[in-house]
């Protein structure tokens, strides 16, 4: 409000464009430096997230060379396992009592 009542209304207008064209010009500069932040972080956070990824790929594919195993029996157990779902989806849908004739009565 006070950046209201302190306007001067008699601001020859070649002042009043210059000083707007100067406030343009530092939001400019303002915008353009977050931009840069922005950049700037999005990159070391990358960075940091294709480490973590590349450390996590490596100790389960070091775990998965380890325990041979122990990963053959979770795949099998997984494959038995979807295919009992399977199984028991193809039977319930057979054994469902479908109409063979729906009648729709309109009024």
């Amino acid at each position: 409000m006070d950046a209201i009542r302190n306007y001067d209304v008699r601001v020859p207008m070649e002042e009043h464009e210059h000083g707007m064209k100067s406030k343009v010009d530092e939001l400019k500069v303002r915008g353009m430096d977050a931009v840069a932040s922005m950049k700037r972080t999005m990159s070391t956070r990358s960075a940091e997230v294709r480490r973590t990824v590349a450390a996590k790929a490596a100790g389960v594919q070091q775990n998965m060379r380890g325990n041979p195993a122990k990963w053959a029996g979770i795949m099998t157990g997984a494959g038995i396992g979807l295919g009992l779902v399977g199984r028991y989806l193809r039977r319930r849908s057979r054994l469902r009592n479908m109409p063979r004739l729906v009648i729709i009565e309109a009024c």
